[in-house]
């Protein structure tokens, strides 16, 4: 990453899963803004472009109240934006993955997760 610190969106609604996730992330040196739902997560994206200020990459769990993530990331391909949207759920069906897919995901990456898988997943997409 070029002398950049890339903008990670975590959209999630554990508390205990954002402080691990974000923690990490952050100590990588990454920038962090975390969302607690789909509803908040896409109109964190929507803020960041027009502040043009927008994400390298989301993470975007699938299962949340309010909106889930399948919505959440529909909703962000609907407005053309092509930033990686990557899928965090405890599911891990063929169906599943099949579904994140069809929602606009890039990726599908079922939880726990740990912190090397989170940033070879950041080094693959943000270049």
């Amino acid at each position: 990453m070029e002398n950049k610190t890339a903008r990670v969106l975590l959209v999630e609604d554990s508390e205990a899963f954002q402080r691990l996730v974000s923690t990490q992330l952050k100590n990588a040196g990454f920038d962090v803004v975390v969302a607690k739902d789909g509803r908040d997560g896409v109109a964190a994206v929507l803020r960041a472009k027009r502040a043009e200020k927008p994400f390298d990459l989301v993470f975007m769990d699938i299962d949340m109240p309010r909106m889930d993530g399948y919505e959440a990331t529909s909703r962000i391909r609907e407005r053309d934006l092509e930033l990686p949207v990557i899928a965090l759920t405890g599911q891990d069906l063929p169906s599943d993955r099949q579904k994140c897919f069809d929602a606009g995901c890039t990726e599908y990456v079922s939880k726990p997760i740990d912190k090397m898988t989170l940033l070879r997943i950041i080094d693959w997409h943000v270049r």
